[in-house]
């Protein structure tokens, strides 16, 4: 295997882990601003009904 097709591959490896993690963090922000928004509605929730 010459060294153009090497480096083309390992480049190729790169763009996949790097689109792998940014999925990730995607999923992480995602359930992050899940995490919040239930937390604002428990909040409400108890502004809303004190006997909880």
């Amino acid at each position: 295997m010459d060294d153009a097709l090497a480096m083309r591959n390992g480049h190729v490896a790169n763009q996949m882990i790097i689109e792998i993690d940014f999925k990730q963090m995607r999923l992480r922000r995602g359930l992050w601003d899940l995490q919040i928004a239930s937390y604002a509605a428990y909040e409400a929730n108890i502004a809303n009904n004190p006997q909880l």
